[in-house]
């Protein structure tokens, strides 16, 4: 769908840009700016900034950047069309549509639609059973937190919420994408949630995506959860966080626990940095969520040799989001509610402080299966933690471990702990180290990915020629006669250049701001450097020229370099092509001198 740019304009000059990141990043004032934890890398200080003035926002610590729409685009994976129409109808734009368009709403806002009025109804029942209140009662739930969480319940009947439902005029289609009803073979359609107390499922935004329902009596499965659908996707949802963000920013740690019913319960005693996964093991994409409000996370899983396992699988994951990852190690057999019922949440609270880092937590259950103190017994316990020496990223952190296993392992014996050291780390070396490390994740969605933006010196003169083509500064002509977008190194800075050289060509350089707003993300962390950086303009404007002699430099030496390459392997080529090779290198020698004779430059063309 094509949203006329006006409309985009107008949109975009309407939305406030700290409010929108404010729901996602905790944000102090600093002066005119604003500043937090940045939410695409983990850090621990704040290197995110909001610049309110010019509606932008740049990490300086892993460089993305961009306006309203991109932050929208990255942090919750939408196209820009949905960004735009998410911020529209956040700020009352409206957006002009083909009259049939403007009938039908999007199927996945139809979904969401749903599920709230499906929320409404479950709360209405629970009200009215008296059973399902009796379990919510046993279970130790206040009446202020069955009204927060917005606890509902699904009768026992086979078909109470489709019949509803359907009577209401909702298609029967709609409530099996939404994933709340199954079709029958024999016509109609039945309940995916029958005889459960409901806990709606809710994104950051509060709107509600799914849900899940404990089954009241003695029933298999005990939990179940809504079936994945277009707004619910388990590996990227975690229970409880539209609650908890903001006690997790303030904390600086999350505490997550293994179900909804854990998460609700330790809420209500006052521990409020505490979410849930949904039935799946803790996945690459539930830390990619976490790490935009705090920097450790703390596993507080049943305690018994299950949610130890589960702790251990998990370690993994933490080296590669770069995260502090902890264990909370409860009483054996002991889950997160009952223990904070019977505890209290001051003896949950220093459980969590005390969390030992997930690597040690490892390695003491493993040291802990084998005799250190005999050469036979070392060997073996070097094998044993090698897998965990190995997947640890920080050679500084992983030192110091080799160092605290020689140490206890020494017998006394200190003039022994550096061949001990020497023989572990020969054990971490051994091929296969890293990918016996990786092991303990098997099974694991791979994480996707997070973009690396590339480090730009702060004078590269292709940095130099593309900020004063965007804003249009005197000499700038002559790069855009000289150049074209496959001059320049990196992928974005081409595809930005692409942008500009099509604004300028058809007259309309304002343009290329436009269309940068619809590239994708690189294109504005690129974008939002070179708006950042206006106060270098007279420096850019006068340093256009030699920039350009400085691209024009590197770009005949690399050509250079090749054509000497196949000079040095006559017998790969023909005469005549040798001739010809020669002859082109002599013509570009002639041109670098050229160029190097108009003078020094002020900054490397490397």
């Amino acid at each position: 769908m094509s949203i006329p740019e006006e409309t985009i304009e107008a949109i975009r000059a309407r939305a406030d840009i700290v409010a929108v990141i404010s729901r996602h990043v905790t944000l102090k004032q600093r002066g005119r700016n604003f500043v937090g934890l940045c939410p695409f890398h983990a850090e621990k200080t704040p290197s995110f900034n909001v610049l309110p003035e010019r509606q932008i926002w740049r990490c300086f610590g892993c460089g993305v950047g961009g306006d309203v729409f991109s932050f929208l685009r990255r942090i919750d994976g939408l196209s820009f069309v949905e960004a735009v129409e998410r911020l529209a109808g956040q700020t009352g734009v409206e957006i002009e549509r083909d009259p049939r368009a403007a009938e039908r709403r999007s199927q996945r806002q139809q979904v969401l639609d749903l599920n709230r009025t499906a929320a409404e109804w479950y709360a209405q029942q629970l009200a009215r059973s008296a059973p399902a209140m009796e379990f919510v009662r046993r279970r130790g739930l206040s009446g202020e937190s069955v009204a927060a969480l917005g606890l509902g319940f699904a009768p026992a009947e086979w078909d109470a919420l489709s019949n509803t439902m359907l009577r209401r005029g909702v298609p029967g289609a709609l409530l099996e994408q939404a994933g709340l009803s199954h079709a029958r073979e024999t016509g109609g359609y039945y309940d995916l949630f029958r005889d459960r107390v409901v806990f709606p499922i809710r994104d950051v935004e509060g709107r509600v995506l799914g849900f899940g329902g404990r089954a009241l009596g003695d029933v298999q499965p005990k939990y179940l959860n809504s079936p994945e659908t277009m707004v619910f996707d388990k590996g990227r949802t975690l229970y409880g966080l539209d609650r908890a963000r903001r006690a997790i920013a303030d904390a600086g740690v999350a505490i997550v626990v293994e179900g909804y019913m854990d998460a609700a319960m330790v809420q209500q005693e006052g521990v409020l940095n505490v979410v849930a996964t949904l039935g799946t093991a803790l996945r690459a994409t539930h830390l990619e969520l976490l790490r935009r409000y705090a920097p450790r996370v703390v596993l507080a899983y049943d305690g018994d040799a299950a949610g130890a396992a589960a702790a251990e699988r998990s370690l993994a994951l933490f080296e590669e989001a770069e995260m502090d990852g902890r264990i909370l190690i409860l009483p054996e057999g002991r889950d997160p509610d009952d223990f904070i019922r019977n505890r209290g949440a001051e003896a949950f609270r220093r459980l969590a402080e005390e969390a030992l880092p997930l690597v040690e937590f490892q390695l003491r259950r493993l040291t802990g299966r084998a005799d250190g103190s005999t050469p036979e017994g070392r060997a073996a316990l070097a094998r044993a933690v090698a897998p965990v020496l190995a997947g640890i990223r920080s050679a500084v952190k992983r030192e110091e471990y080799v160092s605290r296993l020689a140490e206890q392992w020494c017998a006394g014996r200190l003039h022994r702990v550096g061949e001990i050291e020497a023989a572990i780390r020969r054990e971490v070396q051994r091929p296969g180290g890293a990918a016996r490390a990786r092991a303990a994740t098997a099974g694991q969605p791979e994480r996707t990915p997070t973009v690396e933006v590339p480090k730009l010196p702060g004078v590269h003169p292709e940095t130099v020629v593309l900020q004063g083509l965007w804003h249009e500064v005197e000499n700038s002509r002559e790069a855009y006669n000289a150049l074209s977008p496959d001059d320049f190194s990196l992928p974005a800075q081409r595809r930005l250049a692409a942008i500009i050289w099509e604004g300028w060509s058809a007259g309309k350089p304002a343009a290329a701001a436009r269309a940068a707003a619809r590239a994708e993300d690189e294109v504005m962390d690129l974008v939002s450097r070179l708006e950042l950086e206006q106060e270098r303009l007279p420096v850019v404007a006068k340093t256009v020229s030699d920039s350009l002699r400085a691209i024009k430099e590197k770009k005949l030496r690399a050509r250079i370099s090749q054509l000497q390459d196949s000079l040095m392997r006559p017998d790969l080529v023909s005469a005549e092509e040798y001739s010809r090779i020669a002859h082109e290198k002599r013509e570009l020698v002639t041109q670098l001198s050229d160029i190097v004779r108009q003078g020094k430059l002020g900054f490397s063309s490397e």
